[in-house]
């Protein structure tokens, strides 16, 4: 009835117990809250409540208290040249179907919102909505609770549509049928293929790296058929942009033809003439 004393007693995961009352109301409800911190964890709740004539009612339930936030973790932003990249990362302590909602805020200052679901493995992933821009952006991931406490992370990457550049030099006639190439490229200490083809078709690349300034040389790693050649070179950058640049040249390994015959007069100063296979001049 109202005004009666209802006793309530909370047990907590420790089974540490105390003891708190409040007063019933007209209408038949009462609350009351803890007055000692409960331990993280299952705790029960008994009430106790006597009517005029003495006899006592009690009710039991049980609830948890949950203070430890989710984690969460995004997973690393490599460089690309992917305009709506994807990402993704792990939780532990998000229940399974738990949303993670995640801000993006690209080079120009554009900011969008996403949202991905926590899978039975604690992973998760999305890709952005809209374009970002070229340039640095930042994802900042959260995820809650049943409790409501709150889990983040942040990360950083790099958008780059933007090709490397790289240029190629080749002898345009030599001798050496294993001739050596250089170029440069805006990439430094980055590895590129140079692919030579002879004149009977046959081609074979070597791997060479650029140097601090991005210059590079390679040499043929097989001889070259006489006749003309073509090399090319590619790089690609940490986003995968790729480039390449092409040249091509002549080997000729082969001496040149000189034939003579003199002519005697008596008296005379000799007169040699002849012939070879070199052009004029």
């Amino acid at each position: 009835p109202q005004g009666s004393t209802v006793t309530v007693v909370f047990t907590d995961a420790n089974n540490n117990s105390h003891t708190v009352t409040t007063v019933m109301q007209s209408n038949g409800t009462w609350s009351v809250a803890a007055s000692t911190l409960l331990a993280e964890g299952e705790y029960t709740v008994t009430a106790t409540v006597s009517d005029q004539a003495g006899n006592p009612a009690t009710a039991s339930a049980t609830g948890e208290i949950d203070i430890t936030a989710p984690t969460i973790s995004l997973d690393t932003l490599a460089d690309s040249n992917d305009v709506t990249p994807l990402i993704s990362g792990q939780t532990t302590g998000a229940a399974v179907g738990s949303l993670v909602l995640l801000t993006i805020t690209d080079s120009a200052g554009n900011v969008q919102s996403a949202t991905a679901t926590v899978q039975a493995d604690g992973s998760w992933s999305v890709e952005p909505s809209t374009a970002l821009a070229e340039g640095d952006y930042t994802v900042v991931a959260t995820v809650s609770d049943a409790a409501g406490n709150e889990g983040s992370d942040t990360e950083t990457g790099t958008i780059d549509v933007t090709a490397p550049t790289i240029s190629i030099d080749a002898p345009a006639l030599t001798n050496d049928n294993t001739p050596t190439v250089t170029g440069t490229s805006d990439l430094a200490n980055t590895s590129l293929a140079v692919t030579f083809t002879d004149a009977d078709g046959i081609s074979h690349s070597v791997t060479v790296t650029t140097d601090a300034s991005g210059n590079w040389s390679a040499e043929a790693g097989q001889a070259l058929a006489d006749g003309n050649y073509t090399v090319s070179a590619s790089i690609s950058d940490a986003a995968g942009n790729n480039s390449s640049a092409s040249d091509s040249g002549e080997v000729d390994t082969i001496p040149p033809e000189l034939a003579f015959v003199p002519t005697f007069l008596l008296g005379q100063l000799v007169t040699l003439s002849g012939t070879s296979d070199l052009p004029a001049g």
